[in-house]
């Protein structure tokens, strides 16, 4: 057993990137598979042909809180426990007339954006962690992979959209990376462009944060961006945040 477990622990997790801090399930990456970890493990103890059969491998993996499927940010917690019974009806109901007033303030922001110049509305999310370089090959599995990031915005009115990627010796994943990334698209903006409106999922140390704030602030103290009188963030609702930007992401994630 104590074989096993040091053969699953040669390959490198990951944490979730979600805001899901209750979560202590840890992730390996996209293309592993219990079959084909069972087969590599076969292969490594092929020599002393000790190895054990593949319902106890499986049941020894589950036991070491690991996950092959990054949980996804649609997952919505409160519906998922009202359908299990442990959400009441009242609470459900307004758990669902909180998602709808976002959506609806959302898709009246758009429609003020198509005929506002002066107005500019986007989404900004998080995708989730890339890795590189991309291989099957069986030995690359066990290596430490170089985690990439990319936050994207996208634009209403233009659908422009704007990536900002870096690696982990670049930066990590804290509020001054994201507040940073912030700041400089508020910068880029058109001069014409008087007020700027974010939607986005809320989550903490990405788009709600004090850095956040401070940053923003700093930049109208300092006057960085002169024709710029306004900034507004808005969320939406924690397991409903399905954005523009996801469109962007799954083409990335399928051309890649």
């Amino acid at each position: 057993m104590e074989q096993v477990i040091q053969f699953i622990k040669r390959f490198p997790t990951l944490p979730s990137h979600y805001c899901r801090k209750d979560s202590k399930l840890l992730y390996l990456e996209p293309g592993l598979s219990l079959s084909k970890m069972y087969t590599m493990y076969t292969e490594d103890t092929a020599i002393n042909h000790k190895h054990v059969s593949k319902k106890i491998f499986d049941k020894i993996f589950h036991s070491l809180d690991l996950s092959f499927n990054n949980p996804r940010k649609d997952q919505c917690d409160t519906c998922v426990a009202y359908k299990q019974g442990s959400v009441d009806s009242v609470s459900f109901q307004e758990h669902i007339e909180m998602k709808d007033r976002a959506r609806h303030s959302k898709a009246l922001d758009k429609e003020l954006a198509a005929e506002n110049d002066m107005l500019k509305v986007a989404t900004m999310d998080m995708q989730q962690l890339l890795l590189g370089p991309k291989s099957f090959a069986s030995a690359v599995y066990y290596k430490r992979k170089l985690s990439v990031y990319n936050f994207t915005l996208y634009d209403f009115k233009s659908k422009d959209v704007f990536c900002y990627l870096w690696h982990e010796g670049q930066g990590g994943l804290d509020s001054d990376e994201f507040a940073s990334i912030i700041v400089d698209f508020l910068l880029s903006v058109p001069d014409n462009v008087e007020s700027v409106i974010f939607w986005s999922d809320g989550c903490t140390y990405q788009n709600r944060n004090a850095n956040l704030s401070s940053a923003i602030k700093y930049m109208f103290v300092n006057n960085l961006k002169p024709t710029l009188k306004e900034v507004h963030q808005k969320y939406l609702t924690r397991g409903h945040t399905q954005m523009e930007a996801d469109s962007v992401h799954a083409a990335i994630e399928t051309n890649s």
